[in-house]
């Protein structure tokens, strides 16, 4: 997942542990032999500083200038998920190399809204990624 510029893990969806820088990152899974990198922007906000400047990654500004630097240091298929509403912003992460991408709330308030972007793109191209919490008997989107 990617937050406010930074590749973090999750423990239970409220607790972020910072794991490194999203170019750095993609590198190392390059020289790993990893098969696909998928990154789901969880960010609240339009602040990506990673407040960091002398490991010399610069600073980005939101996720299509960070997909942009990541996709020229690999082959590997790129999927991007999270701040997407349109297909613009689509038609846009497409464009910066990835090969498909994640689709999450607007997939369940605008069902139609995957059948558009399966026809405009291609239904190889779009993914729908679900976070769903248990509390008693029902299940949360």
């Amino acid at each position: 997942m990617l937050k406010d510029g930074w590749i973090v893990q999750s423990k239970g969806f409220s607790r972020y542990q910072n794991v490194g820088n999203p170019l750095a990152s993609v590198k190392m899974l390059s020289e790993w032999g990893f098969d696909e990198v998928i990154y789901l922007d969880i960010s609240k906000g339009e602040q990506y500083d990673i407040r960091r400047e002398d490991q010399g990654y610069k600073n980005r500004n939101n996720i299509v200038d960070i997909l942009d630097d990541v996709s020229k240091v690999t082959f590997m298929p790129i999927t991007v998920g999270g701040k997407i509403r349109t297909l613009d912003d689509i038609e846009k992460r497409l464009s910066l190399g990835a090969d498909k991408v994640a689709i999450n709330k607007i997939a369940v308030e605008s069902p139609l809204f995957v059948n558009s972007v399966a026809k405009e793109f291609g239904s190889q191209c779009v993914v729908v990624s679900l976070d769903v919490r248990k509390i008693g008997n029902e299940y949360l989107i």
